[in-house]
């Protein structure tokens, strides 16, 4: 078990891709529902419980949905968030499911259900080392996400600079879901290191 536990730690540390921690702090980004994608979304849970909301005294997101297709780091995210939901135990937070699914393929069904607009960490377009052929598949991932019934999400988009998929075909692809949306790029990347690692669309408040 210890040696298990090892090799999570060693995953988690090498394979890491993270927006930055104070960045879901921002109010431009906060809904009451948040889903995050991929592996950073288990690196992203101290972000998301470290957010607070002065106004109702406790966490901003009162639902959390987790989405991994990994095996290993699918059982990882299980094993993290019960630790934050132990440790933090928001008291608005009584949702907190983690499915283990493909978001290119299954994050519209995951969704289709919330009636209210959704703050997206999408980090699962992360290079693989495990995979070097991987392609880059962030723009079939907005599409699962334009499906939704609701136009108002704020995306936040990490490792957008990965593959062969520019950030104007990016941009383009968000202007289909809401012409309306402004960008911004915000730290990110590799354990929440690198400066303009991560693409946020969101509106302006007076919109």
């Amino acid at each position: 078990m210890r040696s298990m536990n090892l090799v999570i730690l060693l995953i988690s540390n090498v394979l890491n891709a993270d927006i930055a921690r104070n960045v879901l702090s921002c109010c431009s980004y906060h809904n009451q529902v948040i889903v995050c994608t991929g592996i950073g979304a288990g690196e992203t849970f101290p972000s998301i419980f470290e957010a607070k909301n002065l106004r109702r005294n406790g966490s901003i997101f009162s639902e959390i949905y987790v989405i991994e297709e990994n095996d290993i780091l699918f059982n990882h995210s299980q094993f993290v968030m019960a630790q934050h939901i132990k440790y933090h135990q928001p008291r608005n937070c009584k949702f907190y499911p983690v499915y283990h699914a493909n978001p290119v393929k299954e994050l519209a069904s995951i969704i289709k259900d919330i009636n209210k607009p959704i703050t997206f960490v999408l980090s699962s377009q992360f290079p693989d080392w495990t995979i070097p052929e991987k392609q880059n598949l962030i723009l079939e991932e907005l599409d699962q996400i334009k499906q939704h019934h609701i136009k108002r999400h704020v995306i936040l988009i990490d490792y957008i600079y990965f593959g062969n998929v520019d950030i104007e075909s990016i941009k383009k692809k968000l202007l289909e879901i809401n012409s309306h949306y402004i960008f911004k790029l915000e730290k990110g990347g590799h354990l929440g290191r690198e400066e303009n690692a991560v693409l946020a669309a969101f509106f302006d408040s007076k919109n």
